[in-house]
């Protein structure tokens, strides 16, 4: 920082527009975002499904979707932002045009998220959805894993990345993706069923740990039905994990 930086600081950027706003230290990441991108990126409120965390005038616990998941099948899930057109702006930057940089802003938002809705649930390890080696080619990394890292890292607990075979060690593998599908999001609902049945295994690696105690946090980018994050859990709970929950940056 040159001399004159401390004496005349420039103002800060809005994370997302790079807009100059006013910030106040150590407060909300929220706030360092300006009003204009807060109002697009259409925050999650209350009411919402107990169970995927959307947005919800129905009444009882959850909404008719999840009413017809089975219990033991069920994930709760919260999400920060609805899934509008500036969500998908945001996220396609970040998936597609590999400006990694927004794992930090997006993980700060989600951090405080997990800290607002579950902040009564004991975590002891936070972990992402995996991608297919094909696509971790192409991308260079996996959006989950960033975000599962930056959410790890503010909530002062471990990450045990879920990450395909080749850009993972012993240590921290659990699971895998055997398979490709399509983006969820160009799928209807039964496709999206079909697409990931079987989709994820439980790695050899992932076989040596004892999961069984732990209360696991899993990690997505985006909840469309929730087809993803379940089948996640089915092997994880297949491993012995009896408390999983989920959070997702777009809902």
């Amino acid at each position: 920082m040159r001399w004159w930086s401390s004496l005349f600081p420039v103002a800060p950027n809005c994370w997302l527009c790079r807009h100059a706003i006013e910030q106040i230290p150590f407060s909300s990441a929220w706030s360092k975002i300006c009003k204009q991108c807060i109002a697009l990126l259409a925050p999650v409120t209350s009411p919402t499904c107990s169970i995927c965390g959307r947005p919800s005038i129905y009444e009882g616990p959850c909404c008719p979707d999840c009413q017809l998941i089975p219990l033991e099948d069920r994930v709760q899930n919260v999400s920060v932002a609805s899934y509008t057109e500036k969500t998908k702006k945001v996220l396609a930057r970040f998936k597609y045009h590999g400006d990694e940089r927004y794992a930090e802003f997006l993980g700060a938002l989600m951090g405080e998220t997990v800290n607002k809705h579950y902040q009564v649930i004991p975590f002891t390890l936070i972990t992402n959805v995996p991608l297919h080696p094909n696509r971790m080619e192409e991308r260079g990394f996996n959006q989950a894993q960033l975000l599962a890292e930056q959410i790890g890292k503010r909530l002062g607990l471990p990450t045990q990345a879920i990450l395909e075979r080749k850009k993972t060690s012993p240590a921290q593998a659990i699971l895998e993706r055997k398979k490709t599908s399509p983006a969820q999001a160009s799928l209807g609902r039964v496709a999206r069923l079909q697409s990931l049945s079987g989709a994820f295994q439980l790695m050899t690696e992932g076989e040596q740990l004892d999961l069984a105690p732990h209360t696991i946090l899993l990690v997505d980018d985006v909840y469309t039905t929730g087809t993803t994050i379940r089948e996640c859990a089915k092997i994880l709970r297949i491993a012995g994990v009896k408390s999983i929950y989920a959070i997702t940056f777009a809902r």
